[in-house]
């Protein structure tokens, strides 16, 4: 199944948006244990070869993988992002992680 920001999420054989809700229950249970941990080193060590701009900009990484174990604990509604590089860092966690 393809994703896409727009800068909504959306399934690209659906066209369907994601809800931060739907996100929960796609990632595996590693994931979780590493969000329960707050480790936040763990999560980017298996996702910073996924772009080059994770490694160039390894701090705002970090900091975007906070806001994503912050946004799937908490939020709710749609998942709609406008930072390119919090966008890839979805992609790149779900790609990684997601069942």
């Amino acid at each position: 199944m393809g994703r896409e920001f727009i800068p909504t999420l959306i399934q690209t054989t659906t066209g369907e948006p994601y809800y931060w809700e739907s996100l929960k229950s796609l990632l595996r249970e590693c994931f979780h244990g590493l969000a329960r941990k707050n480790d936040i080193e763990a999560i980017y060590n298996a996702i910073k070869n996924w772009s080059e701009d994770f490694r160039e900009n390894e701090k705002e990484t970090k900091d975007r993988i906070g806001n994503f174990l912050a946004d799937v604990s908490g939020a709710s509604g749609i998942v709609a992002v406008t930072n390119e590089l919090y966008q890839r860092v979805i992609l790149a966690i779900l790609n990684e992680f997601s069942v």
